[in-house]
């Protein structure tokens, strides 16, 4: 492992995400921590084909990890951790949730949890992510808690940014919630946050001709390379693809196809 490489870990790491974005920014994804199976196999299965520094899966319930004992286990004495990225589950956040329903969600405190492990690993910065829904009133002493807490421990936090995925380059209308924290010793003053849109709609556009157009979600399907098991097509019949070739395109059903 070189010691200049930054390194990070990914907490409520999913299928990998944030380990894959980080990785793509130069980092050391060094433990990703994941309760879900199927996801933490997903993660397990795939982190070495975009990074080949050793990261260490666990498919475990994060609240009962010792995250003293974890951080003395994956950074040695040369090495630090540099970011902790994570996004907690957003069930309780939601805005689907009716009325005050998610108020009072066992689920929404693990943001504090995600905090306990800023505390011990103590890294350099840490990024949350979750659902525009954590900043409504109704959450409100959740998000207190944990800009207090993070002030306390020394982070100078900066406030909330809601975020568009599509507004940076991805092909899904997709808004969430950044919180950025910085260790006090480094100088915030030349930060640049939130990030600057790299894409945007043809009215945004011709007022800041650097942006690209949003892309389709055509371009995340193409093109598609050799034996992708997410390109696998059923086998129609000949006589199910004439139909399909027989339907109107604009908006018909197959009965409209004269079989």
């Amino acid at each position: 492992m070189p010691f200049n490489r930054l390194n990070c870990i990914d907490l409520f790491s999913g299928a990998g995400g944030f380990s894959f974005s980080a990785a793509q920014a130069g980092f050391s994804v060094r433990l990703a921590i994941e309760s879900d199976a199927h996801a933490a196999r997903t993660l397990s299965d795939n982190i070495g084909l975009f990074q080949a520094d050793p990261c260490a899966v666990l498919n475990r319930d994060i609240t009962a990890l010792d995250p003293e004992v974890l951080a003395a286990q994956t950074f040695e004495t040369r090495t630090k951790c540099d970011l902790v990225l994570g996004g907690p589950p957003c069930q309780g956040f939601s805005t689907h949730r009716l009325k005050n329903a998610g108020v009072g969600d066992e689920r929404n405190s693990l943001i504090h949890t995600y905090f306990e492990y800023v505390k011990a690993f103590k890294p350099k910065a840490f990024l949350l992510e979750n659902v525009p829904g954590m900043l409504w009133d109704r959450h409100r002493d959740y998000v207190e808690e944990f800009y207090q807490t993070g002030r306390a421990s020394g982070y100078h936090l900066e406030n909330p940014v809601v975020l568009d995925a599509r507004d940076h380059g991805v092909p899904q209308r997709r808004k969430r919630v950044f919180i950025l924290g910085v260790a006090q010793e480094y100088s915030t003053e030349n930060l640049k946050w939130p990030p600057e849109p790299t894409h945007g709609s043809p009215v945004l556009q011709q007022k800041q001709s650097n942006l690209a157009h949003w892309l389709s979600c055509r371009s995340a399907f193409l093109p598609t390379y050799e034996n992708d098991p997410n390109d696998v097509h059923m086998k129609h019949s000949a006589e199910v693809v004439e139909a399909f070739r027989n339907t109107p395109h604009n908006g018909g059903s197959r009965r409209d196809s004269g079989r």
